[in-house]
């Protein structure tokens, strides 16, 4: 809705502004003064994005390979297994389910971060009915009068009809860097040309301006700009960046690693439609399914593929700690900071400003600011106070509230900044009816106060009948209303600024600045009447009006006590690592003694003006290093160069800057940025913008802080208070924290999961873990664990460690992945397949598990497919639950099959499963006497009966020498018979033969040598043994060169102690290589022989043997002590 200046005044009085029916009639009809937002995303194509986004896209190219697979199976075979079909369904069931929780979670978020929004709504000051009031800006309508001042935001398109000084910032609008002054004059046709309008949402500077508002929300020249720029995509996050870089790499890496065992199967004789199930099983053990639901973030403008719940969590966390971040990125990084630069006033102090003393008439005089006035009191009759009063009502912006009249001055609310209520409120104690003070001295003219200047100047007509000359009253920072002025007031008469004048002055600014107290000067100049007569023009932009030669009137200093939780949270970042740097405009003896008081100097800091003061040396002789401590004034750091200001930033872990300006504030900012620190800034006024913005984490007020300032800032603080930022700074660190506790509980189960198809496809060993498996793992157990660490409270020392560098310290780096991967992924997946050795599958799966081994063997034309089932039943074959099973497939009959194999490994993998049974088995035996492959009590017209009897002819021709010319094969069968015979004692017979064989065996294999240990289980076989030259044969496996072979014979010899055999067992030779082998660096055999010593040869036995001077008649060597 529009309306022109001249509609509005004919409606109502422009300074009486509407009545508030009226406005509310005109909000009713107009609606609120905000944009309309841009059209959203569709919800169903946001849906659609989840489910085609990131990770997903993976999981719909497995499931549709599945459904190709089952349509091939079936087409082929209408009754195979439907295990494809299953797989299909189950992957798209994941896709869906997974983007349903990120659709909700990325809502949540969404509507989370819009009512952060609502948290720290704009004010308008605006005149309704007569009174001044702050509403939302959202409430203006059409021809309500507006008050804005510097540091504002622009609530809605004003036709200004007064200005003071005003200038606007109307870049985000016109595109003009330099900022524009505003006035009550018409200038153009154009409305973007004019001075008289200035338009919604962009920034006052400085200066006042009052206004009556012509447009409103969408009809605002920037609510048409704003239509037409809704298209325009936001930036991604730096986090939203790294976690997509994270999803790329670990999609390519899944499809790298898929595809290259696919071809590897192919390779090996494996089906494509196997390969292709290999293949889908590799992607899903590799994608991490549980982290799409640990942290919340945009990959794009729209919501996209998130990784939920984390950063919401923590930012609303962050919000009920007073922390209100704007956006999530702020949430990322606020845990790197690694210098903080910090304003004094309300940030450190309580802003709550009173008046503490004054200095005139050459006297410091205490205020009393309670609300009976008991304390103190100074000469009021002073004509010097009289002055100091009249400066500090007229030069003060700040006003009170209306209906106030019954409430005592000290608790009524004002309109204005810390410094001028506690000016208005300690004159209106003393001087009573500021108001009317103003009333009788109108003012004509004004400057306000500027970061630059450090001065605020007003002009005023007088109340005196007699005198019609303007008065010009200023105040400011003390030692720049000095230099303006050139006399001083003394008990009412005008004195010259002399140095006597000046030194007292001095010394009452350092004594009033060491208490930790504001303080601030006034002067005044009365305007020479033919100069400047009544109507004249006062133009503040030219000023053509005297700003020197003024008459100094005095001081007053102002008191703003720290807050009570500052030292403690400063001691926090002190123990963090972090740097706190004061930043203000406050005189350096003001800054030293908050800076001392709140923490950020210790008690025993010294600065280079301590360190002289105390030594009485001057400052140039002062070591600086010396210094810990170190105060800036902003005039030195005008002068500095660059390098100069680094060397400070280097060397002082205590600095406080004073008196600076806001430009000073971003060179610091940009100094301590060059050395690599993670700067967070806080700040309040428009001109601290800049900073706010060059700053990694910019921080603004929440309470003083301007419009300008908040819309810098990445993070708001609702309560100003400094200890709400090292909760911040906190916070982000355990969010970083958990997001790494969370990707790597997830990553470490990618390997355990992928381990057990590259196995299968390499080595054919069982597959543990099927592709459905994987899913209910990822799904039904991992994904609430990874939720859970994002609410992981803080370690305890996480206000203890240095800062994070956010670029050396990624969320996802390499000592992570090799964490993860290589460290404890892969611990993991040992452990799976070790515990999966000895009993293989779950036991209501053995019999399928076997019975689909023995199928594969029977299947596959591969010999290296079929070795890799043998080692597999070979392995199961070793626990004593599974020969049921065995049994029942007739696996034990594919293990004398395989003896007679010309294939040396089948025959190997053979012998290898059949130990394992005998040595485990009790019960094979009686097994044996039903199987078809053996006629007990012999092995004669069985396959292998045929070879040994063969081999029984050979070596009974040769009964005590070891064949020679033999094949390998032929070798390893013949053993294998053996140790069937010398196991199962079938045939007494061949014990002799036995004894020959092993004789053979010990040169031949050290695999066979523990035959003959076996053979002595039976008794029967170890009376045969001593009585047939046995133990003889055993007592020269000791002089072995394989340690194997020793190791059966030590163990053989304790099988065959008995009292008759002591003596020869324990015979010196016999003693002396025991004491050989128990120095011996395996642990195996060590440990045996001292076994052997301990519990079957006396003290005297071992003594003897070692002063034995001769060499044993086996010619081993003895041991030396």
């Amino acid at each position: 809705m529009k309306e022109t200046l001249g509609k509005a005044v004919q409606r109502e009085t422009p300074y009486q502004g509407l009545l508030p029916g009226e406005a509310a009639e005109r909000l009713s009809r107009d609606g609120l003064n905000k944009l309309t937002p841009p059209k959203g995303t569709p919800e169903i194509v946001k849906f659609t994005k989840l489910l085609l986004g990131g990770f997903q896209i993976l999981f719909w190219i497995g499931s549709i390979l599945c459904f190709i697979a089952y349509g091939l199976q079936y087409s082929s075979d209408p009754t195979s297994p439907r295990d494809n079909l299953y797989l299909g369904i189950v992957l798209v069931g994941v896709v869906v389910m997974t983007a349903l929780f990120a659709y909700y979670q990325e809502a949540k978020s969404t509507n989370i971060m819009a009512g952060f929004k609502n948290m720290v709504p704009q004010q308008a000051c605006v005149i309704r009915g007569g009174s001044k009031l702050q509403i939302n800006a959202t409430e203006l309508v059409i021809g309500d009068i507006v008050d804005i001042k510097g540091g504002d935001r622009v609530p809605a398109d004003l036709r200004l009809f007064a200005s003071r000084g005003c200038k606007v910032d109307n870049s985000s609008l016109t595109g003009e860097s330099e900022p524009q002054a505003r006035s009550s004059e018409f200038t153009h046709e154009n409305p973007l040309e004019t001075k008289n309008i200035a338009f919604y949402s962009t920034t006052c500077l400085e200066g006042t301006a009052s206004g009556i508002v012509i447009n409103i929300g969408d009809n605002t020249v920037i609510g048409r700009i704003a239509f037409l720029a809704s298209g325009v995509e936001n930036e991604k996050t730096p986090i939203a960046i790294e976690i997509e870089h994270f999803v790329h790499m670990i999609s390519a890496l899944a499809l790298g690693v898929g595809f290259l065992f696919l071809f590897i199967s192919l390779g090996m004789g494996y089906n494509i439609l196997n390969a292709i199930i290999f293949f889908i099983g590799i992607v899903v053990a590799y994608v991490p399914e549980g982290l799409l639901a640990t942290v919340t973030v945009r990959l794009n403008s729209e919501p996209h593929v998130s990784l939920q719940v984390c950063l919401s969590l923590t930012a609303k966390t962050m919000a009920k700690k007073n922390c209100l971040v704007k956006n999530l990125e702020a949430v990322e990084t606020l845990g790197s900071t690694s210098v903080i630069c910090s304003d004094k006033t309300g940030t450190l102090t309580q802003n709550r400003m009173t008046v503490a003393h004054m200095w005139f008439d050459k006297y410091i005089h205490a205020a009393d600011t309670s609300e009976e006035m008991t304390g103190e009191q100074f000469d009021m009759s002073s004509k010097t106070w009289a002055a100091l009063g009249r400066v500090a009502s007229l030069c003060n912006r700040a006003v009170f509230r209306g209906g106030q009249e019954d409430k005592p001055v000290s608790r009524r609310e004002v309109e204005g900044d810390a410094s001028e209520t506690a000016l208005l409120k300690f004159t209106e104690m003393v001087l009573g009816n500021v108001v009317g003070i103003r009333d009788q001295n109108p003012k004509v003219a004004e400057i306000p106060f500027n970061s630059t200047n450090k001065f605020q100047l007003s002009i005023h007509e007088t109340d005196d009948p007699a005198d019609k000359r303007y008065l010009l009253v200023m105040k400011g920072a003390p030692e720049r209303i000095l230099e303006r002025c050139s006399s001083i007031m003394i008990t009412g008469q005008e004195w010259p600024l002399d140095e006597e004048m000046k030194e007292d002055f001095q010394r009452a600014y350092m004594e009033l600045g060491s208490l930790g107290e504001r303080v601030l000067g006034f002067c005044h100049c009365y305007l020479p009447e033919d100069k400047f007569p009544a109507g004249f023009q006062f133009d503040t932009e030219e000023m053509n009006f005297p700003t020197n030669n003024l008459c100094f009137v005095g001081l007053i200093s102002l008191i703003d006590p720290p807050r009570s939780s500052v030292p403690e949270a400063i001691s926090k970042c002190h123990s963090a690592g972090i740097k706190v740097i004061m930043v203000t405009g406050d005189h350096p003896i003001t800054a030293k003694a908050i800076a001392r008081a709140v923490g950020i100097i210790a008690p025993e800091s010294e600065t280079v003006e301590d360190i002289a003061q105390r030594l009485n040396i001057p400052i140039e002789k002062v070591d600086k290093a010396d210094a810990k401590a170190a105060v800036i004034n902003g005039g030195d750091l005008k002068d500095m160069t660059t390098e100069q200001l680094m060397e400070i930033l280097r060397n002082h872990p205590e600095i406080v800057f004073a008196r600076t300006s806001p430009q000073q504030k971003l060179i610091i900012v940009e100094a301590c940025q060059n050395l690599g620190n993670f700067v967070a800034v806080t700040g309040d006024g428009v001109n601290d913008s800049p900073a706010l913005k060059k700053a990694n984490i910019g921080i603004a007020m929440g309470i003083a802080g301007s419009d300008a300032a908040k819309g810098a800032a990445d993070m708001i603080l609702l309560d100003d208070n400094f200890a709400s930022i090292v909760t911040g700074v906190e916070e982000g660190r355990l969010i970083f924290d958990n997001l790494k506790k969370s990707i790597s509980f997830t990553l470490t189960k990618n390997i355990p999961e992928m381990v057990p198809f590259m196995v299968y496809i390499i080595i054919s060993c069982p597959l543990p873990l099927g592709t459905i498996t994987i899913l209910f793992i990822e799904l039904g157990t991992d994904i609430i664990p990874s939720i859970s660490l994002a609410y992981e409270k803080a370690e305890s020392d996480i206000m203890n460690q240095k800062p994070r560098h956010p670029k050396k310290d990624r969320l996802v780096n390499m000592q992570l992945a090799a964490y993860t991967y290589f460290h404890i992924g892969y611990l993991r997946g040992i452990s799976c397949m070790m515990s999966n050795r000895r009993s293989g599958t779950q036991e209501d799966d053995r019999l399928e598990y076997l019975q689909a081994l023995v199928t594969e063997f029977q299947d596959t034309d591969s010999q290296d497919a079929k070795e890799q089932v043998l080692a597999n039943l070979a392995n199961f074959s070793y626990d004593p639950s599974n020969y049921e099973y065995l049994r029942q497939l007739q696996v034990i009959d594919l293990f004398l099959d395989m003896l007679t194999e010309e294939n040396e490994n089948f025959v190997e993998f053979g012998i290898g499963g059949y130990d394992y049974l005998y040595i485990n088995f009790p019960r094979l035996p009686s097994l044996l006497q039903g199987s078809k492959k053996l006629d007990c009590p012999r092995f004669i017209r069985s396959k292998v009966g045929a070879d040994f009897e063969h081999l029984l002819d050979t070596f009974t021709s040769f009964p005590t020498v070891a064949p020679t010319g033999l094949p390998k094969i032929v070798n390893l069968k013949l053993l294998s018979v053996v140790r069937r015979v010398m196991a199962l004692c079938l045939n007494p017979v061949v014990l002799p033969l036995v004894l020959c064989v092993f004789e053979y065996a010990i040169s031949f294999s050290s695999r066979f040598s523990g035959g003959l240990c076996n053979l002595c289980l039976d008794k029967t076989n170890k009376e045969y043994i001593l009585q047939n030259g046995g133990l003889k044969l055993v007592i020269s496996c000791l002089s072995s060169p394989n340690e194997e072979t020793v190791l059966s014979a030590v163990t053989t010899l304790m099988y065959l102690m008995t009292p008759d055999s002591r003596q020869d067992i324990t015979a010196p030779p016999v003693v002396e290589c025991m004491l050989r082998f128990s120095l011996s660096a395996n642990k195996r055999l060590s440990n045996l022989a001292g076994v052997f010593l301990q519990d079957y040869c006396s003290p005297e036995q071992v003594e003897s043997a070692r002063s034995l001077q001769q060499h044993s008649a086996l010619g081993i060597p003895l041991p030396r002590n």
